[in-house]
């Protein structure tokens, strides 16, 4: 019985293509309903996505 997405070719593309739509596609509401690369774009240049946090 072949179901879709069910093989492992099928199943990796499947989840290929969402991963590529959840990073690139998506909008996001704590970035202004911006895509993520969208807002990789406009940020500017050396921007520190993950700052070390601050130790007290």
């Amino acid at each position: 019985m072949d179901r879709p997405g069910r093989t492992t070719p099928k199943a990796s593309g499947r989840v290929a293509r969402w991963v590529h739509w959840y990073n690139t596609q998506r909008l996001h509401c704590s970035i202004g309903q911006l895509p993520p690369v969208e807002f990789e774009a406009r940020s500017p240049a050396g921007y520190d996505r993950d700052p070390e946090p601050e130790v007290v």
